[in-house]
């Protein structure tokens, strides 16, 4: 998904989502999703952060693979 140009006017928590992505071991890792940005054009997209506290958006990953809603 490109970057969006929009600006953010919103931050929602994870809620306990979580983004799947492929470590290159055969095993999936699990990065929790700290919160979601809402764009002024409506869309929405999550981030996590990385060791370094960089914000990152998982599904521009290339090894990201979906993202998985809290289990209730």
């Amino acid at each position: 998904m490109p970057a969006n140009s929009n600006p953010v006017i919103a931050a929602l928590p994870g809620g306990g989502w979580k983004a799947i992505c492929g470590s290159g071991t055969g095993f999936d890792s699990q990065l929790p999703i700290v919160g979601w940005l809402v764009y002024a054009d409506g869309t929405c997209r999550p981030f996590t952060f990385d060791w370094s506290g960089n914000q990152h958006d998982p599904t521009t990953r290339p090894d990201f693979r979906s993202l998985q809603e809290p289990i209730r």
